[in-house]
C-alpha cells in the first residue's frame, strides 16, 4: 500500500504579500508568488514556473482548465480583500507610529520643562513665574522645589 506524504504550511498570506522581494529559491515562496501574482508579467511567470517542476505541471493543467468567469471573479475579490487588509494594517501601523512620536515629543517637552524649572528654582525665582514660563502646574513646581531644597541640604 502506497502512502503519500503531505507537507502542510500555516501561511499568513497578508504577511507574505508584504515581502518586497520573496526568496524565489524557496519552493514555498515560488508557489505563493505564483498564486498571489496572477496579473504578473508573463516573462516573470515563465521564470518562476521554470524553477519548480511541480509548479510547471500545475501551470500546464491550469492553462488547460476551462475558463470559469465565476471563479475568476471570486479570485479577484479574494485578492482585493487581501490587499484591503494590507492597506488597513499599514494604516494602523502608521497611526500608531504617529501617536508614539507625539507622545515622545510631549514627554521630551515635559522633561525639558522640569529641567528648566529646577534651574529656575535654584536661581531663586518665584513659583508662579516658573509655572507660567514652563507651563508646569504649580503643584509640580512645589514638589520640585522640595526636591531642590532637600538636595542642597
Amino acid at each position: 500500500m502506497a502512502t503519500q506524504k503531505i507537507l502542510v504550511h500555516n501561511i499568513e498570506l497578508a504577511k507574505f504579500m508584504r515581502i518586497e522581494q520573496p526568496d524565489l529559491n524557496n519552493p514555498l515562496h515560488r508557489w505563493l508568488y505564483y498564486l498571489t501574482h496572477a496579473y504578473m508579467d508573463p516573462e516573470k511567470w515563465k521564470e518562476v514556473v521554470s524553477m519548480s517542476p511541480g509548479l510547471s505541471a500545475f501551470k500546464a493543467k491550469h492553462d488547460r482548465a476551462p475558463y470559469d468567469p465565476e471563479l475568476t471573479r471570486w479570485a479577484r475579490k479574494v485578492n482585493e480583500g487581501i490587499l484591503d487588509q494590507l492597506a488597513r494594517e499599514e494604516s494602523l501601523v502608521q497611526e500608531a507610529m504617529e501617536q508614539g512620536i507625539e507622545q515622545g515629543i510631549e514627554q521630551g517637552s515635559e522633561a525639558r520643562g522640569v529641567k528648566i524649572a529646577i534651574n529656575m528654582l535654584r536661581a531663586g525665582m518665584d513659583y508662579n513665574v516658573i509655572a507660567k514660563i514652563t507651563e508646569l502646574p504649580i503643584n509640580v513646581i512645589t514638589l520640585l522645589a522640595d526636591d531642590v531644597t532637600k538636595s542642597t541640604q
